[in-house]
């Protein structure tokens, strides 16, 4: 997978996101063309081992993102527990050390925001599982600049806050069960688009839920 009509996925977790994120991480080609930006919501710790678990699971190397750090195709970038994490230039990380967005730092929506305003139509944003709104709003953001927004259904969620928000703020191209996102951003990456029978595109607002 040497070429690609995107630059970068940004992925948003949190209740029940580490399974989720197992379970795509170990679908995805080792060959997979752009990096991943990913935030999960999670207590701050002395020592922050979730990069480690998800490699255990992960056909791409997963780690702990740093602050300035350029990132390269097939890499996944954990953010931290304790900052925000954004994009500030084309496939650039940068940590932001602000007060808590709906209760969490890191917070998805910064990053989400951030990732639109650099990468604009070469974006893919992914919210998965999740209780709470986090997200919300930057998906909204990646669709205003031309991005595409994938959401987990939120009947297939362990908790289907954050997708039905997702959902509900009308952003969202396509909503789908989790064991079709690998497949979805492997054929977005090679052609620009995706269909699958019972791929839900466009079928905004029909799943109910919290709105952001």
């Amino acid at each position: 997978m040497s070429e690609s009509n995107f630059d970068v996925v940004t992925i948003g977790a949190s209740a029940g996101g580490i399974e989720a994120l197992k379970s795509l991480l170990n679908q995805l080609p080792r060959d997979f063309a752009v990096p991943i930006a990913l935030v999960v919501h999670r207590s701050p710790r002395p020592q922050d081992i979730l990069a480690l678990v998800l490699n255990r699971s992960s056909n791409l190397p997963v780690q702990l993102a740093s602050d300035g750090e350029v990132m390269k195709a097939g890499v996944v970038y954990v953010a931290p527990a304790d900052y925000h994490l954004t994009i500030t230039a084309p496939n650039t990380l940068s940590f932001r050390n602000g007060s808590s967005i709906r209760h969490t730092r890191s917070a998805i929506d910064p990053l989400f925001k951030s990732a639109a305003e650099v990468h604009g139509s070469k974006l893919i944003a992914v919210v998965l599982t999740g209780s709470g709104s986090d997200g919300a709003r930057g998906v909204v953001a990646v669709n205003e600049t031309g991005g595409t927004v994938i959401v987990q259904d939120p009947t297939d969620a362990a908790q289907p806050g954050m997708p039905s928000a997702a959902v509900n703020a009308g952003a969202a191209k396509y909503v789908l069960p989790l064991e079709q996102i690998p497949e979805a951003l492997v054929a977005l990456l090679q052609t620009g688009e995706y269909t699958h029978d019972g791929a839900d595109e466009g079928a905004l607002g029909d799943h109910e839920g919290a709105r952001p």
